[in-house]
């Protein structure tokens, strides 16, 4: 028997399956009004509110925007020790579709803003409870929820087994291709798939500058689509008029160097490429969910052929949010943690993933679009969620392997139909604790104690 094999019987009789039903939180839990707020800080004033409006939609999306009140809550659930690079928001919505250098369609986890080396339950769990809370705004039975679930966790459980039974090599090389995908969706479904497969494909950095920038006194430049949109130029003026002032907004000569230290993150071919463009216009854009209010910008890059632009993305990284729940060594620069997360999770990344820093913020950077895609949930059958499911524990189960003990984890695993089935029971209560958190916000919004906004 080997050593790692050892390590992962070692972990199941420490925690056995039929503790992952266990949720027993303390009585003095924070609040989520005080957690919302508290995860206010140091965010951009004027956008806090569209912040709260979308966290707000409905339990499913608060949920999505609070990664970190989760992170604490795990921090009481039993661990096997056995650690792996996390997604540390592995929710439903954080896999979908993009381009391989390639050009491949692959579907892979997409979101890396949380990621950290912890343990690989966290990511498993949370995984399973967003199953749950996207059913429940679907309108999807209770009962069917649990059998989504107890697909979800045995579905990573045997990929898991799969993976610990193959060659390194083979394991890293080894990615879902659309097409590949394609033929596991039931033919009722493909018709769908393939809307979405075809509108990725078409969502490139070269369609971003088409949609997103104008021609103005003979130059190209990004438009101005305020509150989701705002230019340096229009930032700016509107600083002028008494609006708080945030320095990074008005720092044009700093773009320049930040563009050069991000060259220098990437490898020696992304270099090359990059050389060949320069940034002319910079914007404030609002993304995401729990995102809003965190720095995020356009930059728009002109190459060194008339009409030859790129778009790409400069999006702000702060300390993971499990970050206060686990031993883990401080990070030299955030947008470094972020990118080389997804380098290790990922089948595929994006080949101009860099990192950058501008006036002690630290930042990431990447394409704006490229042939980014997701399946539309809000409307999807109870077959469908399970099928999506699975097809995501797959993805998640193979992206731990990357880096954690794929044979402890394998042992620890196997035969575990009572693992299922209490995962089920877990996500079920914790989805009941996101409920009644969406409740306690939205009595609070009623009473004017979070202010929102649309947009």
């Amino acid at each position: 028997m080997s050593d790692r094999t050892e390590r992962g019987q070692a972990a199941l009789k420490a925690v056995p399956h039929e503790s992952w039903a266990e949720l027993d939180l303390p009585e003095d839990r924070p609040d989520p009004v005080t957690s919302l707020l508290s995860a206010d800080k140091g965010r951009l004033e004027e956008l806090i509110p569209i912040r709260h409006y979308r966290m707000l939609a409905d339990a499913f999306t608060l949920y999505r925007g609070s990664a970190s009140v989760m992170a604490e809550d795990l921090s009481k659930t039993p661990v096997t020790g056995i650690e792996a690079q996390l997604c540390g928001d592995a929710h439903v919505s954080n896999f979908g579709l993009y381009a391989a250098p390639d050009r491949s369609l692959v579907f892979d986890v997409n979101d890396f803003d949380e990621t950290t080396v912890g343990p690989w339950e966290w990511d498993l769990r949370r995984l399973c409870a967003s199953v749950v809370l996207s059913g429940r705004t679907s309108g999807i039975s209770a009962k069917k929820l649990t059998k989504a679930v107890k697909a979800c966790s045995k579905t990573y459980r045997t990929t898991m087994v799969e993976l610990s039974q193959m060659d390194n090599l083979s394991l890293w090389y080894s990615r879902a291709e659309a097409s590949q995908i394609r033929n596991e969706v039931p033919k009722s479904g493909r018709k769908q798939f393939d809307k979405v497969t075809d509108k990725a494909r078409n969502k490139t950095s070269q369609r971003a500058v088409k949609k997103l920038t104008e021609m103005s006194g003979g130059r190209t430049q990004i438009i101005s689509k305020p509150p989701s949109i705002v230019p340096i130029r229009k930032y700016v003026a509107k600083n002028r008029k008494g609006v708080t002032k945030d320095s990074i907004h008005q720092n044009l000569e700093g773009l320049e160097k930040m563009f050069d230290d991000y060259k220098d993150s990437a490898s020696s071919e992304t270099h090359e490429l990059l050389d060949q463009y320069q940034p002319i216009d910079f914007a404030l854009k609002v993304v995401g969910v729990g995102s809003v209010g965190m720095r995020n910008f356009m930059i728009l890059l002109a190459g060194v052929r008339d009409g030859d632009f790129l778009m790409l993305q400069l999006k702000q990284a702060v300390a993971s949010s499990l970050a206060p729940e686990l031993d883990q060594p401080a990070h030299d620069n955030e947008g470094q943690r972020v990118v080389q997360g997804q380098r290790l999770m990922q089948a595929a990344s994006d080949p101009l993933l860099g990192w950058t820093s501008v006036q002690g913020r630290d930042f990431y950077m990447r394409q704006l679009w490229d042939m980014k895609g997701s399946i539309p949930l809000d409307k999807t059958t109870p077959d469908g969620l399970e099928i999506y499911a699975q097809l995501c524990a797959a993805i998640l189960a193979r992206s731990h392997a990357r880096t954690a003990d794929r044979i402890a984890v394998a042992t620890y695993l196997k035969d575990g139909d009572g693992m299922d089935k209490a995962l089920a029971k877990y996500s079920a209560s914790y989805a009941d604790v996101v409920d009644n958190d969406y409740a306690i916000l939205e009595q609070a919004r009623k009473d004017g104690k979070i202010q929102t906004e649309k947009g």
